[in-house]
């Protein structure tokens, strides 16, 4: 018998964790199994990932369909510092030498094809000497328009170097300006001094440029000493090179010059154009424009952050000449990074190996990228000293071969799926979930896919505007998504407007109709669209209907306000007072008869009236905004025994708090059903709400056979709170609370001035402390009288009696040790309990909610008690008890697992 237990134990446990070689999911992994057409995979991931390469991948499989994330991309989503560790830091491609070492080295490359080759260092504390670092590069690739080769030095996917011999006589691309260029705009002459006038220009990528500015100069202008430069100021707005520009004429002309810069971006940079420092600036202007849209600015880039102007400045592009041979030394490499080989090999060596060799050696690597061509390696010079000596010298090189990173987590983590994105089908079905590592499977769920949520557009507000007047426009949605999940675009006359909220201000001027259109979205993704005529009239016309508009809406308005109780009235009056509304537009409306009988009031009064109209802002309508109808319960822990204390006079020990707590919840989930009744009431208006009132309607039904009181506790000041029906309630700074008699049902209702549901508001129920069973038991039940039974029993034989003691030691025993046989931990109850709660309120059934807890490791006994005593129902006494004999230390471990489970 102890082996098949074993064995089952064992069954369960490899039915939820699941494991490879290298990855772990545990159990504290769950995966949503509901979902709409168009949301994401969600779930908790409790992983670890041990030792693996950063390619691999977790392939995540749904109805045949398969999405494959390498491990570091799916754990990057998530941004969380130290989540995992590389080899080597970094996480970059790691080398290893291919094949033997050489004096030089030949390869091919092509389009699709790259080639690595490194130098190879041994010994503690390697540095590489001042000029020590060199080697020959020879290529046969002819001139081009385009890049030749590009040389990666440390493989950080960062190019260091690319050709920089350029054909200047022959450009490539045609010239290039800035996004505002327009020749035939600029209409003026500006004064060229030594504070330069920049452009903003996508100069692309070229080992030369040729730059050209439309310049003119005075009859007696000096161009002694070549006055004026050209520069070019890279993305970091530091100068990457200048030339002399040629002198213009006297009518104006193009000056140019060519700037020896190797550009590797396309990435918008600064060309400038000024005279030289101390250099006569008098007599030569640059053709410009200063009204208009602005790429240019003057100043220097690093200076100067908002464009006032626009030059007629342009850039061309050389053509990259044949590479043939160069040496690629400290000189050519700092010439294009700023920085010499030696300290970027040194700085590599450090960062990867932190100096110290290992048996392998440190390996320095080269990564060469480009067109078709034949590549030779040659005349290497490596010197580098060691903790061994002063100076080694190599002249080998290596073809490397690059393997991925190892990736490896400390522990566990708990990681929130939903964050990568993974899609489900797009079609509603039931499908099966898998996940995978390799061949290994390492979850698997169940899922089903409804139908999306549907987005459309009702309408917008107003359909009839003043023209000229700025006004508020609103978008009505009918749609199942909150709307703090949506933004809205919107286009008057072919200017699109974004919003994040539904609605926008726009003025239109034209009389007649315009046509406005609305796109709605969810992230990225356009779910609905629509376009309605508007119409533009004067602004006369536009008060009178508005005002027609406002009277019938205060109409209705006072109608609905007359239906609400008198103290809804006043909470009302406050967030919205519609007689002072009214007042005011019927002000309006004298003022505008007044003035409409004459032709001579201008359009400007009518504007003024119009936006007085729409200061007002009347309410479209007073009703409930939520109605709700839901089993009354509480967080037992957050209940405070001192409110029933100063409340009712109840008294309890201090010691013994946690007890009494958890003797008050289970006798009231036993004896007490209360049902909540709630409504909020809210003025609507076009764009938004406001709440003014919450109505609660508490129906208490007790037990049969309870009998004395019971106390209702409300976290609210007395003057928040108005009760109904002739209550008195009892009153203590910031607690509120009413007296309930349990021998019968009652109904309690009160109204709260301010929106808050039945979930938000502190509410806690209790019976009176003497009759709860501290230290020794739970809270007695409703059943605790005999004078049924003794009168029934009068008069039967003694075999029936004692068939009666019986009954009544196993009903003594039940009520005493069978929820605490099953819930050893009273939260855990409650945890059910909630959960239970939340689910209904998702309009689940019991068989899912079974479904769900039974996966969660929940026992069936212990799901069943809670479901009973959600609803209400009396739970049978011969029900077998899931834990008796167990060990209880195992029996702990496992409900501290399942809570863990059950709250995920």
């Amino acid at each position: 018998m102890k082996r098949v237990i074993a064995f089952g134990v064992f069954l369960i446990l490899i039915s939820f964790s699941f494991v490879s070689a290298s990855v772990e999911v545990s159990e504290g992994s769950v995966v949503i199994s509901e979902y709409k057409v168009g949301e994401v995979l969600q779930g908790a991931l409790n992983i670890k990932i041990s030792e693996e390469s950063v390619d691999e991948e977790l392939r995540f499989v749904l109805g045949g369909e398969e999405t494959k994330i390498s491990v570091k991309d799916f754990l990057d989503v998530y941004e969380v510092e130290d989540l995992y560790g590389c080899n080597p830091t970094g996480c970059e491609d790691d080398f290893k030498v291919d094949g033997a070492a050489g004096d030089s080295k030949t390869f091919s490359l092509s389009s699709s094809v790259n080639r690595s080759i490194g130098f190879v260092l041994n010994g503690e504390g390697v540095e590489i000497l001042d000029n020590g670092f060199s080697f020959d590069v020879s290529s046969d690739v002819g001139s081009s328009c385009s890049s030749q080769l590009s040389i990666d030095v440390s493989s950080d996917e960062d190019v260091d170097w690319e050709n920089d011999k350029s054909l200047t006589a022959q450009s490539c691309d045609p010239e290039r300006t800035s996004e505002c260029y327009d020749e035939g705009s600029f209409d003026s002459w500006f004064l060229i001094g030594e504070e330069p006038y920049c452009e903003r220009i996508v100069l692309g990528k070229g080992p030369a440029f040729q730059v050209k500015a439309l310049m003119k100069k005075a009859d007696d202008a000096d161009f002694a000493g070549n006055p004026l430069v050209a520069k070019i100021y890279g993305e970091d707005k530091i100068e990457k090179g200048n030339c002399e520009l040629s002198e213009p004429s006297t009518g104006g002309s193009v000056g140019s010059c060519i700037i020896d810069y190797v550009s590797k971006t396309d990435e918008e940079q600064f060309v400038c154009v000024s005279t030289k420092a101390g250099a006569n600036n008098e007599g030569y202007s640059l053709k410009a424009r200063e009204t208009g849209e602005f790429c240019g600015f003057l100043g220097d880039p690093g200076q100067v952050s908002q464009d006032g102007g626009d030059y007629a400045i342009s850039v061309s592009a050389k053509k990259y000449d044949a590479i043939g041979e160069f040496s690629f030394d400290d000189d050519v490499m700092e010439a294009q990074t700023g920085s010499p080989l030696d300290a970027e090999a040194n700085d590599y060596i450090t960062n990867r190996y932190g100096d110290d060799c290992p048996d392998a050696g440190c390996i320095i690597p080269f990564v060469f990228s480009g067109v078709v061509q034949e590549v030779t390696i040659d005349d290497v010079e490596l010197k580098y000293k060691n903790a061994a000596t002063n100076q080694v010298i190599k002249n080998d090189v290596y073809f490397l071969e690059s393997t991925p990173a190892i990736l490896n987590m400390e522990d566990f983590v708990s990681l929130d799926i939903s964050d990568n994105g993974i899609e489900l089908p797009s079609v509603p079905g039931d499908y099966m979930f898998e996940l995978y590592f390799g061949g290994e499977k390492l979850l698997e769920e169940e899922i089903t896919l409804a139908e999306a949520d549907t987005t459309s557009i009702d309408q917008i507000h107003p359909r009839s505007v003043p023209a000229t007047v700025k006004t508020k426009f609103i978008v009505f949605v009918d749609s199942e998504f909150n709307l703090s999940e949506l933004s809205f675009e919107w286009d008057f006359g072919g200017v699109p407007l974004e919003t994040s909220e539904p609605f926008v201000e726009a003025t239109l001027s034209t009389l007649g109709e315009e046509e406005v259109g609305v796109k709605v979205y969810k992230g990225f993704e356009e779910i609905a669209s629509s376009s309605f005529m508007i119409s533009v009239g004067s602004p006369k016309e536009a008060v009178g209907e508005t005002i027609t508009e406002y009277k019938t809406r205060l109409s209705d308005l006072n109608s609905q306000k007359a239906a609400l109780p008198d103290s809804y009235q006043v909470y009302l009056e406050e967030v919205a007072s519609i007689s002072q509304i009214e007042s005011r537009v019927n002000e309006i409306e004298s003022q505008y008869l007044a003035l409409s009988v004459s032709d001579d009031t201008e359009d400007s009064v009518y504007v003024g009236m119009m936006n007085d109209l729409l200061d007002e802002r009347v309410p479209r309508s007073i009703r409930p905004s939520s109605i709700s109808d839901v089993r009354f319960l509480y967080e037992f822990n957050d209940l405070n025994l001192d409110d029933f204390s100063l409340l009712f006079g109840q008294a309890y020990s201090e010691s013994q708090e946690e007890e009494y707590r958890g003797a008050i919840f289970n006798w009231f989930v036993n004896n007490v059903d209360v049902m909540i009744k709630h409504k909020t009431y809210s003025v609507y208006y076009d764009d938004v709400r406001d709440g003014f009132v919450s109505e609660f309607e508490l129906s208490v039904e007790p037990n049969s056979g309870l009998s004395g009181e019971g106390y209702l506790v409300i976290e609210r000041d007395r003057e928040e709170v108005v009760f109904e029906n002739g209550i008195v309630p009892a009153s203590q700074s910031g607690v509120v609370g009413v007296s309930v008699d349990l021998s019968q049902s009652q109904t309690i209702k009160f109204s709260i001035e301010e929106e808050v549901d039945s979930f938000s508001l502190p509410m806690y129920f209790a019976p009176s402390f003497s009759i709860l069973s501290i230290g020794g038991g739970n809270v007695p039940s409703s059943d605790q009288g005999l004078g049924f039974w003794s009168k029934f029993l009068i008069g039967l034989i003694l075999v029936l009696v004692v068939v009666f003691i019986l009954y009544y030691f196993l009903q003594e025993w039940y009520k005493k040790n069978y929820e605490k046989s099953l819930f050893k931990n009273k939260n855990d109850l409650y945890n059910l309990l909630n959960f239970i709660k939340n689910s209904k309120s998702k309009k689940m059934s019991d068989s899912q909610i079974v479904d769900k807890l039974s996966k969660a490791k929940w026992k069936r006994g212990q799901i069943n008690y809670a479901l009973k005593v959600y609803s209400g129902k009396r739970v049978g006494m011969w029900e077998i008890p899931l834990f008796k004999g167990r060990n209880k230390k195992k029996m702990e471990r496992e409900m501290a697992k399942r809570r863990k489970v059950a709250r995920i």
